[in-house]
């Protein structure tokens, strides 16, 4: 005799099984591929001095300029339709890397003002942020930079 359960129960587990087992949406990015989707402008620069934070200005002839990143770890900066100083070039070219597991950015190259190795905080979709610390005479400072598409 057979049991009229055990095959009701049997279809109810393969569909459960099918239903359950759907692919993942999007697979995460990278930290190239979020840096390199387009082109980045600032958003926001702040100073930490021993602990106290203060947001800086932006220079409204700062606002439009642009970090664009390639994946051949090259990139421009655009001094936008408003350059602070009109001798500017228009474009600057520079290289970049990452170092330490992608947790710092190292970038080089005349009249950008991110030059050097800074520490990443924030690496997303909409969102790119880095900052540089030094220390002198014991008192450390903390400048970042906040970047937006």
């Amino acid at each position: 005799m057979k049991n009229p359960i055990l095959k009701p129960f049997v279809l109810g587990l393969l569909v459960i099984s099918i239903a359950s087992c759907k692919k993942d949406s999007a697979a995460a990015k990278s930290k190239t591929e979020y840096l390199t989707q387009k082109a980045w402008k600032i958003e926001s620069v702040s100073v930490s001095i021993a602990g106290a934070s203060q947001n800086i200005p932006v220079d409204a002839c700062q606002q439009d300029d642009t970090y664009l990143f390639a994946t051949a770890s090259t990139g421009t900066y655009d001094n936008g339709a408003t350059k602070c100083n009109d001798a500017d070039d228009q474009t600057s070219a520079f290289t970049w890397s990452f170092k330490e597991t992608e947790t710092i950015i190292s970038i080089i190259g005349p009249n950008v003002d991110l030059s050097g190795d800074s520490k990443i905080s924030v690496l997303n979709d909409n969102t790119l942020e880095v900052y540089q610390e030094s220390t002198t005479s014991g008192i450390t400072s903390r400048y970042t930079g906040r970047f937006k598409h």
